[in-house]
């Protein structure tokens, strides 16, 4: 029942925006043994990195993320949806700190909660209370887990409305 209020909740946070508000959408499909690996973990299990570029700032962003198993049987392989968690992070100049790093990653999002209901749906906005949680133009990571060790296939979808996101540095 909680997995279903979530559910609600998000789609709910993203009626009040129109789905027409977003006119780009980019998108991504891939393997966990063809991503690159990211060190840091969730759950402690491994973890797989991609990155975007936004090229205009935003006020939102809509994120969908699947992943499915392919199981062999004795006839054919099945195809099985897996649970995927994400956490969307920022890349931050820290320069002007006059520390050893010139740049770090913060988190500005997520699909799952503290009790780890998730959804494949993430409406990211624009924070005018929080100066890195802007959708400004730069660098972004989406880092995920479908906590298994089994290959596994993907695909994210990116709906922007200023310009289309571009996958990659």
């Amino acid at each position: 029942m909680t997995l279903l209020y979530g559910i609600i909740s998000v789609f709910s946070c993203t009626s009040a925006r129109s789905f027409g508000e977003y006119r780009h959408v980019a998108h991504h499909e891939g393997s966990s043994l063809n991503t690159e690996k990211s060190e840091q973990k969730i759950a402690n299990g491994a973890t797989w990195q991609l990155f975007f570029t936004l090229k205009k700032p935003e006020k939102c962003i809509k994120m969908v993320f699947s992943s499915k198993m392919l199981i062999q049987t004795l006839k054919e392989p099945l195809s099985s949806e897996i649970n995927t968690y994400y956490i969307v992070e920022k890349l931050v100049d820290i320069s002007r700190y006059k520390g050893e790093k010139q740049n770090m990653l913060y988190e500005i999002g997520r699909n799952f909660d503290l009790r780890w209901n998730a959804s494949p749906l993430v409406v990211l906005c624009t924070d005018a209370a929080d100066p890195l949680k802007k959708l400004d133009p730069g660098l972004y990571r989406i880092r995920f887990t479908g906590l298994t060790s089994s290959n596994f296939y993907y695909r994210i979808e990116i709906y922007s409305a200023q310009e289309q996101v571009i996958f990659g540095f």
